[in-house]
């Protein structure tokens, strides 16, 4: 199914993804990323029960997030730390939403993913590797930008619920007893919190409006956490979730 043809003159503001595109991209994509999750059923519930077109830009999230991750560490100066974590990240395939892109009719920018992971893996310099990554988020930006604000901030929603979940599982009376998942967490929760201070900044007053109203919680967002490789940090998952629901209430004012 093709993406709805918006006459030229209104292609300057958002197209809202058509209901079939994000549906074949599950379609496509869902079988190996929730059988590669196993056991995490928060996070396979959360997509599950979202409608194809939000579902779809969660993906789009949780692969920003885990390129933000790895970029993020490599900045750090934690290069086995950084490579590790994109070989055992279940979200960093541009497989999963490759499907969607064409549909979409967005460039690809799979070259650029490549890139990126290519000078990881060579343990390039944290410049090249900043460089490399900046290009990927400007693919994903592109996809985004096809989508309504009301769906993006719903993205956000879900994303949040899919860190508390993965906070959860990651910290235990505030110690980090499994790092990827409290990696994870940290990447979802930046991921929404950026996109948020991107709609927070909307020419839209109505959009700037419920975004602003959804970042009240960012401060009890960060607090959650101790730096992207922390081993201790306060990880309470209902401080995640109560932002959600804050997002969750925003959302509705926008049509």
């Amino acid at each position: 199914m093709s993406a709805p043809r918006i006459p030229r003159p209104l292609i300057a503001r958002r197209m809202v993804l058509g209901g079939g595109i994000a549906a074949f991209t599950l379609a496509a994509s869902a079988p190996t990323i929730w059988a590669s999750e196993g056991g995490e059923a928060g996070e396979a519930g959360t997509l599950a029960a979202l409608p194809d077109a939000v579902a779809f830009l969660t993906l789009v999230g949780l692969f920003e997030a885990q390129h933000r991750i790895v970029a993020g560490l490599f900045d750090a100066g934690d290069v086995a730390m950084a490579q590790e974590h994109l070989a055992a990240s279940h979200h960093a395939s541009y497989d999963d939403l490759e499907a969607g892109i064409d549909v979409l009719d967005v460039p690809g920018f799979e070259p650029d993913v490549l890139a990126f992971a290519t000078l990881v893996n060579d343990g390039a310099d944290a410049a090249e590797v900043q460089t490399a990554a900046d290009a990927v988020y400007a693919g994903l930006a592109a996809v985004r930008a096809k989508a309504s604000d009301k769906d993006q901030m719903k993205a956000c929603e879900a994303l949040l619920r899919v860190a508390a979940s993965d906070m959860e599982a990651g910290v235990t009376d505030g110690q980090v007893t499994l790092a990827q998942e409290y990696r994870d967490s940290w990447g979802f929760a930046t991921v929404a919190q950026l996109w948020l201070q991107g709609l927070a900044a909307d020419s839209d007053a109505a959009v700037a409006g419920a975004a602003t109203s959804a970042l009240k919680s960012a401060i009890d967002v960060d607090a959650q956490y101790a730096g992207i490789a922390a081993t201790a940090a306060p990880g309470d998952p209902g401080a995640l979730l109560a932002a959600a629901a804050r997002v969750e209430l925003a959302a509705f004012q926008l049509k």
